[in-house]
C-alpha cells in the first residue's frame, strides 16, 4: 500500500513549563495515512433461496467470516494514527516520556491502548526477526517487564518508539541508536491488533462456514475438473474456499488409479500426506476376515476416521478407482450443523457435549491406540470472535468407541450426574445425523474423488453385493493445518476472489425457521 504522511500540531495538557511543550506542539502529533486501492467488485458466496439470517438475541450482530488479510475489507478509508501526549502526566527533560505500562494510540479517531511489552515483543526489525527465516530472535521473557517508551512519535509512515530498556540477550546483537532500541509499527498492524475481531480476521484463523442439509448440498455441491484442480491455481483457490464453507467438494475425471496411485498428487496440491499405520495412502475394498469394517461389504454408518489418534487428520481424500457393484452408495452429513441446532435449542445439553469425554480406541492386529475427547470441541477465544458460536470440530466414530469410564469431573459414569444429560445430547445428535433430510448421498463413479473435512463432515457407505462386481477406492489424509495454510496463501494471492458483501452469519437450513429465524430476501 502507498503511504503518505501528514503532520499537525499537538496540544500538550500536562501543564509542563519546560521547553518540550513547544517542541511537542510542532512535532508530536502526526498522522499516518495509508491509502487503499479502490474497492473491487465483491465476489459473492453461494446464496441459496432458503439461506437464513439468525435473529435470536444471542446471535445478534456478528460479522461475516471470510478470507481476509486486512482488518476490515469494507473500510477503504485511510488509517490515521495519533499519539495523544496528554496521556503522560509528566514530561521529563529532553523530551523523554515518564515510565508507563502502556501507550495510548488514536486510530481513525478512536483510542486504543497497547501494552509496552506487547509492542516491544512485536518488533520486526532485522535484529528482532531474521529477514531470511522470518523467525523471532529473542524470547518474550527476555523483555524487561518495566520497559516503557522514552520517546514516541508518528512519522515516516510508522509509529516510532524508542525503548527505555535493552534486551539482556538475543540471538544477534540488538540494533541501537544512541544506546536505545527503536521499533516501528505500521497503521495496519496497529489496527489489526486493536480489537478481537480485527485480530482474528487479520490472521485468518476463523474460517467462515455454511451449514447444510440435503436440500442445500444438492444445490450447492461443488465439482472441479481434475485438470483445473492440478494446473489452475485460481480454480484451486475457489475450490478450497468452497471446501472451507461447506467441508465437502468433488473432483471429476481423475486419471485411472489402477496402475498409478493418484491420491498423492491430489493431496499434495494442498499439503503433505499424513502417514498412518495404514500407510501414506490406502485401498478400500472387500477383504475376507478384515481388521477394519471399511474393508468389508457391510453397511458402514456415519463416522469420522482415526479419532483414537492424538491428532486425527483434518482432510480425507477418497478416489474411486473401480465401482461396478450393486449398492455401495456414499453419503455425508454436516455434523456441525447438528451441533449448532442443539446449541440453539438446548444450551445445557450442548455444554455437556463439550465436556463429557468419549473414549475411542483401535485394539487389533498388534496395535492398541486410544484417546479420549468430548463430542463437541469449541474454538479458543483467540481463534473466534463469537465464542458462543465457535464450534471447532466434532468427534463421532461409533465403530471405534471404547467403553465409557469417567465423566469430566472424574466421577465414574455409573455415578455421574451428567451421564443422562450427555446421553440426551448424543441421541439428539444421532437423530440429526440419521435424518435422510440431512444427508447428501452420491454413488461415486470411476474417476471421481471426494474431499471432505474429517472433523466436520460425517461419511458413510451403504452395504453392497461383493459378488456383483468390483469396488475399489484409494484414500489419503492431509492435516487441517496444511489446508488452512493453503487457504491463507491463496487468499493473499487472490484477495479479490474471497470478498463478501453480506453482513450476517449465514446459517443454511429450512429447519431453522421453527426457531424464529427470518429468511433472506
Amino acid at each position: 500500500m502507498a503511504s503518505t504522511l501528514r503532520s499537525a500540531a499537538v496540544r500538550c495538557a500536562n501543564g509542563s513549563k519546560t521547553s518540550f511543550t513547544a517542541r511537542a506542539s510542532a512535532t508530536s502529533r502526526r498522522y499516518l495515512s495509508i491509502s487503499s486501492r479502490p474497492s473491487p467488485q465483491p465476489f459473492r458466496a453461494p446464496n441459496p433461496r432458503n439461506a437464513i439470517k439468525l435473529q435470536p438475541s444471542i446471535f445478534n450482530n456478528f460479522p461475516t467470516r471470510q478470507f481476509s488479510t486486512v482488518a476490515n475489507d469494507a473500510d477503504q478509508k485511510a488509517i490515521a494514527l495519533e499519539i495523544p501526549v496528554f496521556q503522560f502526566k509528566d514530561i521529563l527533560p529532553h523530551g523523554e516520556l515518564p515510565p508507563t505500562r502502556n501507550i495510548k494510540v488514536n486510530i481513525d479517531g478512536q483510542p486504543f491502548i497497547f501494552d509496552n511489552v506487547f509492542l516491544r515483543d512485536s518488533c520486526t526489525c532485522s535484529t528482532c526477526v531474521d529477514p531470511s527465516t522470518q523467525q523471532k530472535l529473542f524470547t518474550t521473557s527476555d523483555i524487561p517487564t518495566e520497559i516503557y517508551p522514552r520517546r514516541a512519535r508518528v512519522s515516516e509512515g510508522n509509529l516510532k518508539i524508542e525503548w527505555s530498556h535493552r534486551l539482556p540477550k538475543s540471538a544477534v546483537e540488538e540494533s541501537l541508536k544512541n544506546d536505545f532500541h527503536w521499533s516501528y509499527y505500521g497503521g495496519e498492524f496497529l489496527k489489526n491488533h486493536a480489537t478481537p475481531i480485527s485480530s482474528v480476521k487479520s490472521n485468518m484463523s476463523d474460517f467462515r462456514r455454511i451449514y447444510w442439509d440435503k436440500k442445500i448440498m444438492e444445490k450447492e455441491v461443488f465439482w472441479i475438473e481434475y485438470e483445473d484442480y492440478m494446473k489452475n491455481e485460481l480454480e484451486l483457490a475457489k475450490a478450497l474456499r468452497h471446501l472451507s464453507f461447506y467441508g465437502l467438494i468433488f473432483i471429476r475425471n481423475v486419471p485411472d488409479g489402477r496402475e498409478v496411485d493418484q491420491v498423492p498428487d491430489l493431496a499434495e496440491r494442498i499439503g503433505n500426506l499424513k502417514k498412518t499405520f495404514y500407510g501414506d495412502t490406502w485401498t478400500v475394498k472387500s477383504i475376507p476376515k478384515s481388521k477394519n469394517i471399511a474393508y468389508t461389504s457391510l453397511d458402514l454408518g456415519l463416522h469420522m476416521d482415526l479419532l483414537y489418534f492424538e491428532s486425527p487428520p483434518g482432510l480425507q481424500f477418497l478416489h474411486c478407482v473401480e465401482n461396478t457393484v450393486t449398492g455401495g452408495e456414499s453419503y455425508f452429513a454436516d455434523a456441525m450443523r447438528a451441533a449448532f441446532m442443539i446449541q440453539a435449542t438446548s444450551q445445557q445439553v450442548f455444554n455437556t457435549l463439550t465436556q463429557f469425554p468419549v473414549n475411542f480406541h483401535y485394539h487389533n492386529d498388534a496395535k492398541h491406540y486410544r484417546f479420549s475427547r468430548p463430542t463437541i470441541v469449541m474454538k479458543s477465544p483467540s481463534e473466534n470472535y463469537h465464542p458462543q458460536l465457535g464450534i471447532d470440530h466434532i468427534n463421532w466414530a461409533p465403530p471405534f468407541q471404547a467403553p465409557f469410564t469417567m465423566d469430566h469431573n472424574g466421577a465414574m459414569v455409573s455415578k455421574s450426574p451428567q451421564w443422562r444429560t450427555f446421553l440426551k445430547g448424543m441421541n439428539q445428535l444421532n437423530e440429526q445425523f440419521e435424518n435422510p433430510a440431512n444427508q447428501y448421498e452420491y454413488l461415486l463413479k470411476e474417476g471421481d474423488c471426494v474431499v471432505f473435512f474429517n472433523r466436520r463432515v460425517l461419511h458413510a457407505r451403504r452395504g453392497f453385493d461383493a459378488e456383483s462386481g468390483k469396488r475399489r477406492l484409494t484414500g489419503g489424509y492431509v492435516d487441517i493445518d496444511a489446508f488452512e495454510s493453503a487457504c491463507r496463501v491463496l487468499a493473499e494471492r487472490y484477495p479479490d476472489h474471497g470478498r463478501q458483501d453480506t453482513t450476517g452469519f449465514e446459517y443454511l437450513t429450512e429447519h431453522a425457521k421453527q426457531f424464529g429465524y427470518t429468511q433472506w430476501s
